[in-house]
This record gives structure tokens, sequence and C-alpha cells, in this order.
């Protein structure tokens, strides 16, 4: 009777064809990495060397430090504020374009605030102007690499991420030096000369020509599903939402040394060729700390959160007690201990985001979570200068960074019990797409966020494989909140999130893939 009796009905089908996109994985690519290079060399140089020009300020305007600060603050905060701009921006027109027009902002910006005799009207100059363009020269040095580098993407992501550590350290002399014989006004002239290094060296971004195409096509009876332009369900993970509150409080306190240390330094009657390195001894205990701490979040008997809950706590310690001392020796201990912990710090910031909304939603999460730490970070340096001006002392400034470090810290201890339950973690997740190089077809690796109803991808194996860790790695309501808290899912590699950290996409590995889809009906 079953057989005799057919209902009509329609069976989606979607054909997928997969087109995989191999990297040159050099060639052309290292001329990308030098561009990379000297962009970080240049603006982080600059950036990181920001209490330099604070003390310069302060001598040429005559103002408050909290009036003062907000010039610098604005600059370093619109550098995150821009980035998801910026990325899409990346997207439209390309790397190229994107961080020629950044480097010609920034010389605009400096070349403008050399003139400028109002300390208010440098808010717009230095602030707006110089904060976009750092951000526009900065993100496709990261953004640029995953098209030129497979198999060494860690070395470029060395390479060019080296520019920072190196400009730190070069750059606070050359601009002290610069500021003591020439004044304020030709050291921003200088400065602007410098970034035009960096529009020049944009010409050398560009993509690689397409070759080396695999495609297969297969069938998959699932729906296909068009994704949001902004996605907004982020917002629903409570995990997530105490996270971006915790890196706000964070952010409140980061930022005071970089603009005031110098200032701070100079109080305690420690020369300014001495002051001027203090914060490239930091760039130095950074490069370590991302170093050592990058190899070890991949561990699997360590646990990421409570890392970077360490590193927190530690750097509002170091902030605390940075005020006992006023001896170079002692703030250079200070600077290094802040660096390296520093270092553990930036390198899981994005892969801990990942681990919380799932690799799928790591853009919008990155995105969401840089828009929090970037209100809070421009308001920090001028609290601290306001604060200053109030007690005449640094002393209560530097107790409030570490007071918001050490709020951040116990914040944090929220993120597991909040977490969604059906969390899905495989031991060793990975932000993994397709590899075609040790078997015959490609395979998808179907990772999803804890609140997605569909994978992200729709091949049979990835279906299976989510299927799989849905039923075997959901926490189980009986769990205690050590058991959460030691249980953090690890879903995204440590290699591949390193040069995703401001790129707002999906930590992938470099090769591309291209996925049509077409809907068959079928009655």
């Amino acid at each position: 009777m079953g057989k005799n009796t057919k209902d009509s009905k329609e069976i989606e089908k979607v054909q997928v064809e997969i087109e995989v996109r191999s990297v040159p994985d050099g060639g052309w690519g290292w001329f990308v990495c030098l561009a990379g290079f000297i962009a970080q060399f240049v603006v982080l140089g600059i950036q990181n060397n920001t209490g330099i020009l604070y003390k310069a300020l302060l001598e040429e305007f005559k103002t408050s430090k909290g009036e003062t600060a907000w010039v610098l603050s604005i600059g370093l905060g619109m550098m995150f504020l821009f980035a998801p701009v910026t990325s899409a921006l990346c997207e439209r027109v390309g790397c190229r374009v994107v961080a020629f027009l950044g480097g010609l902002l920034g010389v605009l910006g400096f070349v403008l605030s050399s003139f400028v005799k109002d300390i208010h009207r440098l808010y717009l100059t230095f602030g707006v102007l110089w904060g976009i363009g750092a951000s526009m020269s900065y993100l496709p040095t990261l953004r640029s690499l995953p098209y030129w580098f497979e198999r060494r993407i860690g070395l470029a992501n060395g390479i060019v991420t080296a520019g920072s550590g190196v400009g730190t350290i070069a750059m606070g002399p050359i601009m002290q030096l610069t500021v003591n014989y020439l004044g304020f006004s030709n050291a921003a002239r200088v400065l602007g000369g410098t970034l035009s290094i960096c529009t020049i060296g944009a010409l050398l971004y560009r993509i690689p020509s397409q070759t080396g195409k695999e495609v297969e096509k297969m069938e998959e009876t699932v729906k296909p599903r068009k994704p949001p332009m902004f996605d907004f369900s982020v917002f629903k993970n409570k995990a997530f939402l105490v996270w971006c509150i915790s890196l706000s409080a964070f952010m409140m306190g980061y930022f005071v040394p970089f603009v005031h240390l110098p200032a701070y330094a100079e109080e305690c009657g420690i020369p300014n060729s001495q002051s001027s390195t203090l914060i490239g001894m930091m760039s130095v205990g950074s490069t370590f700390g991302r170093l050592f701490f990058g190899k070890l979040g991949d561990h699997p008997r360590v646990n990421r959160l409570y890392c970077f809950q360490m590193s927190m706590l530690i750097i509002g310690v170091a902030n605390t007690l940075s005020t006992l001392t006023k001896s170079y020796a002692g703030l250079a201990v200070y600077m290094v201990v802040f660096g390296v912990f520093d270092g553990c710090y930036v390198v899981l910031l994005a892969v801990l985001c990942a681990d919380i909304v799932g690799v799928d939603k790591v853009a919008a999460g990155i995105g969401v979570q840089f828009f929090f730490m970037a209100i809070t970070s421009i308001a920090g340096p001028p609290l601290a200068g306001m604060i200053y001006d109030l007690s005449q002392s640094y002393q209560i400034a530097f107790y409030v960074a570490g007071a918001c470090s050490t709020v951040a810290t116990c914040l944090l201890f929220l993120v597991p019990a909040l977490m969604p339950q059906d969390t899905c973690d495989d031991g060793r997740g990975r932000a993994e797409t397709v590899h075609s190089g040790t078997s015959d077809k490609p395979l998808l690796d179907g990772i999803r966020s804890p609140d997605s109803s569909i994978p992200t991808t729709s091949t049979k194996a990835s279906l299976g494989s989510c299927q799989k860790l849905n039923s075997n790695m959901r926490l189980a309501p009986s769990q205690s909140y050590l058991d959460r808290y030691w249980g953090m899912p690890k879903r995204a590699s440590m290699g591949a999130s390193m040069a995703s950290l401001l790129s707002f996409a999906p930590l992938q590995p470099a090769r591309e893939v291209l996925v049509v889809v077409e809907k068959v009906s079928q009655v």
C-alpha cells in the first residue's frame, strides 16, 4: 500500500563545487613580507612610543596632563575602532589600495599637526587622521600573508611581526633625539616623512594569480543558507558578553604605561636618553612572551583561559608595584615583566575568542570585541592624566590601572559557567577547512559554533564529523564549575590564529575554498 500511494514531495539538494586554490608559499610573497615589516616597524614603532610625544606636547602647549593625553589616546583607540572598517575595505578594494591610502592619511595627519597651535585641534589631526591611517597601514600587513603562504605562514608572520619589536626599540631613541633637537612641530614633519616609506612599501602588496585548481562536486540533502551581512548571534552567547566586558575593563589601564611611563620616569629623575628605551625593553619581553605562550597554548594539558587570566593579573600587579621604584633598573624590570605577559595576552586574544564563540563566528566576535576594547582604551590615558592633575602624583593612576586588570581577571571566572551547553570540542579542535596534500579528495572539517544550526561546511564528511563531535563532546549538566573551567574548549590552533588577530576573518589555513551552491529541485 505504501508503494501505491506516493506523496509528491520536493527534495531540496545542494550541489557544492569546492575549488581549492594553491598558494605560492614564497615568490613575490617575500616582498609582501618586506612591505609588512616596514609598515609595522614605522607604525607600531611610533604608536608604542607615543609617551615621548606626550612629554613634547606638554612642553609645547602647556596644558594639563589629562587634556593632553586625549590627543594620543584617540590615536591609539582609533586603530582598534576603525579595524572592522579597514577589514571590509581590504575585502572590497584590496590591501594595496588600503595600505597606500592609510600611509597618505598618516602623513597628512602629522603634517597638519605640525602647524596646529591649539591642543584641541590635535584631537582631529593627530588623533583621528593618524589613528585611522595607522589602522589602514597596519591591518594589511596581516591580511595579505595568507594569500602567499601556507606551509611557511609561521615564518612569514614572524618576519612581519618582528617589525613591531625592532621598530619599538629603534624608534624610541630616534623620536627622543628628534624632539630634543627639533621640537614637536619639526619632529612631526620628520615622522610624516618617515611614514611616506609605508606609502611606497604599500605598492608591493598584490594577490597571486590562481593556479593549481582542484575541483570536486558532490550533492548533499541540506538546505542552503545565505549568510547575514551582520551576525548579531554572538550577542546571544552570555560567555562572550562577559568576555567583552572583561576586555573593556582591562583596556582601561592597558595603555597607561605606554603614554605616561616616560613622564613618570622623568619625574623620578631618569634622563630622557634612558627613559626612551623603556618601552623598547617591553617590546623585547613581548616578543619572547608571544613565542613562548604561542607554543605553550597548543599543549593539550594547558588551559588557555588560565594562562590569559594569569597574564592579566601579573600585568595588574606589575602596574601596582611599579610606583615602588624610582630607579631605571627597577622600571626596566617592570617593563620586561609587563612585556612578557603582554605577549601572552596578545597571542591568546584571538584564539580565546574562537574558543568562546566558535570558529565560524570568530569574524563577528573579533569585530565586536575590538569595538568594546577601543572605547575604554581611548578613555584610559586621559583618566590617568586627570588623576595626576588632581593628586600631583602618578601613584594613584598606576594603582587604578592595576585595579582594572584585577577586575578584568575576576570577571573571566564567569566565562566557563556561562558557556553554552552544546559546546563542540574534539580535544584538539582546529579551524581547518581543506587539506588535499595528503589525500586524493578534499576533506572539510565541520566545526561549528554553539548556537549554529547548520555546519560551516556541507559535505558528507563534515556532516558526519560535526554530528560525532556534538554527540561525544557535549558538556554534561552534572559537570561542576571546575570541570567547566579546566575543560574550556580548544577550537582553534595557535598557529592558525597568529596572523588573524586583527584580520577579522575565520581562523583557517591559507588555502582558500570557494563554494558554489546550486539549488536542485526534484519532485
